[in-house]
């Protein structure tokens, strides 16, 4: 629910600042600074820093932004290449399936994390008028 509803939250909250009439200097950014880190959410909670979707998602990334730089170094009458314009849509691609990859495989890391995370412990305890040691157990 980590990933999906942080990457939902950060989907939302960019297409809106985007269609918005007013100045969102500062909301475009946070949101488009979302979207990258949001589907990792319920990987960061299982314990894993760099899950296989952020590696996607950051490769499509770069070759995306790779693409678009000389769509901005191109004047009025210039024509981008079909390779770049390939790249650009392989990037995004990337991103989007990176995005989900993170999403659908967040519950089972998850679970996997909280499996880990069961103990058993021998504590020693105390009273006032007895002591002795207290098992306990965590599911």
């Amino acid at each position: 629910m980590l990933s999906l509803g942080g990457s939902l939250a950060s989907w939302s909250l960019l297409f809106a600042a985007a269609s918005a009439h007013h100045d969102n200097s500062a909301i475009l950014p946070i949101a488009a600074l979302g979207t990258v880190l949001a589907p990792s959410f319920g990987h960061w909670y299982s314990g894993e820093l760099m899950s296989r979707g952020s590696w996607v998602r950051l490769l499509g990334l770069g070759i995306a932004v790779a693409a678009a730089i000389p769509a901005f170094q191109c004047s009025e009458d210039c024509r981008q290449s079909k390779l770049i314009e390939g790249a650009a849509l392989a990037g995004v691609g990337l991103y989007i399936a990176g995005t989900v990859d993170d999403i659908v495989t967040a519950p089972g890391a998850a679970r996997a994390a909280n499996q880990r995370r069961h103990s058993i412990a021998l504590v020693p305890m105390v009273r006032r008028d007895r002591a002795g040691l207290l098992l306990s157990a965590r599911f």
